[in-house]
């Protein structure tokens, strides 16, 4: 078919232009309308109570808890979301804690004196094996390297015979301040890498993967736990256990039961429960007891479990087991005791920030210094999002996306609830 004759678009071509240009704008409508549609079901939770079940306001373990929301100022969505969970689930109230951006001043601040505590250090080592400085910082810095180190709190755990030389060092690294406003230029400007063990230095390499640099990322998320943590020590009404939760998390329908079953089996002395949990074996150690021998009546529960029966194999199946190396910190419990010491240890200032705080809670468990305990499986777990094709893109135009960048590796690990509240647990791509 022509389109054009003597230079000009022939009747019966423009008409074919019209016709596609036409379709074109129908299928965009209809796509718009596809992709509204899907992401209100996703987003959405059933508004209509079981009128055969009971809905009181209940705590999830106990009458005197607190709950806390880790949540960064712009992220109104991910909000929403957690209040939608909270009014399905029944749960009296929680309190939102503003998380620390990586863009903050405090995040920079701490960065830079983490590099100097650690050239520091690296000094004083020095001076001790070489007296007349003849090796450059620099050739230390490039080097894997176990600095002394020490905890203040329980002592008698130290291995006080190897830090006799060193304690004078020790001393004045308890009280370095990781919050001054510092001066001085690091001698070294390659990016900062975690620490592992106690304060075990690692050199930079430009093949080192992305998981052990210490982004700001990583140290914004350390600062907002802490800040919660923070507050929980602080808090003149001292709840029995708290909560600490992320903003873009699931939870089973029927956590009340299933939390109620396991946590008598707990000892006096627990310091933290990890209700959620990844890239560990968090059954690797022989559970507390057997969940056919705890029992829970409806009452001590505050059975809540709207449009499903539950099912009773999956309740019996989760176990709470001694933790082995637990990570992710998007929900976990703690009792007074175990947020006091696990305060005194994120800010001891060798270890303080030295890592993601999910890496530290793993070694602080791994090293015997708090006792742990992991729900199993979890029954809380994060919503991961799928990354966005070209029609979720047209459903969300306009939209602010600027995704939290607390917590900033996007995560390949999967968890799936056997019947959470969302029902998308697990099921898609990270975003953080």
């Amino acid at each position: 078919m022509a389109l054009f004759r003597n230079g000009y678009m022939t009747s019966k071509s423009r008409n074919f232009c019209l016709r596609f240009l036409a379709l074109l704008f129908l299928f965009s409508v209809l796509s718009l309308l596809l992709a509204l549609a899907a992401h209100r079901k996703q987003s959405s939770l059933p508004t209509q109570m079981p009128q055969d079940l009971p809905a009181p306001l209940a705590p999830l373990i106990s009458q005197s808890e607190r709950i806390y929301i880790i949540s960064l100022q712009h992220r109104h969505d991910r909000r929403v979301d957690m209040e939608k969970l909270r009014v399905f689930l029944r749960i009296p109230s929680w309190t939102y804690v503003v998380a620390t951006d990586s863009a903050d001043e405090i995040v920079g601040t701490v960065m830079k004196n983490i590099r100097l505590l650690r050239e520091w250090v690296v000094r004083e080592v020095l001076k001790t094996m070489e007296p007349q400085g003849n090796v450059p910082i620099n050739d230390f810095l490039a080097v894997n390297l176990k600095l002394p180190f020490g905890w203040p709190m329980l002592p008698k755990l130290n291995k006080t015979q190897r830090l006799a030389q060193y304690l004078p060092l020790l001393g004045s690294m308890a009280d370095f301040d990781v919050y001054q406003s510092a001066s001085r230029r690091p001698a070294s400007q390659n990016p900062l890498v975690v620490s592992k063990g106690d304060f075990t230095l690692t050199a930079f390499t430009p093949t080192l993967g992305r998981h052990m640099i210490l982004s700001p990322a990583r140290v914004a998320c350390w600062h907002s736990h802490l800040q919660t943590i923070r507050k929980i020590i602080g808090s003149p009404n001292a709840a029995d256990i708290t909560i600490i939760l992320e903003d873009d998390i699931d939870m089973e329908i029927d956590i009340r039961r299933r939390l109620s079953r396991l946590w008598g089996l707990l000892p006096l002395d627990w310091d933290i429960v990890f209700l959620g949990h990844c890239w560990s074996d968090e059954a690797k150690y022989t559970p507390l007891a057997s969940s056919v021998n705890s029992s829970c009546s409806s009452s001590e529960c505050y059975e809540y479990e709207p449009h499903t029966t539950a099912d009773k194999s999956a309740i019996s199946a989760n176990l709470i087991h001694p933790s082995h190396a637990p990570q992710c910190t998007h929900a976990y419990a703690l009792s007074p005791r175990g947020a006091k010491k696990l305060y005194d240890h994120l800010t001891y200032p060798p270890f303080a920030y030295s890592r993601g705080i999910d890496q530290a809670f793993s070694w602080l468990v791994k090293s015997g210094r708090i006792n742990a305990f992991s729900v199993v499986p979890a029954v809380v777990a994060q919503r991961v999002q799928q990354k966005q094709g070209w029609i979720s893109w047209i459903a969300s135009f306009g939209k602010s996306h600027r995704e939290s960048n607390i917590w900033d590796t996007p995560s390949r690990w999967r968890d799936r609830l056997v019947n959470g509240v969302f029902g998308v647990s697990g099921e898609e791509e990270g975003s953080w």
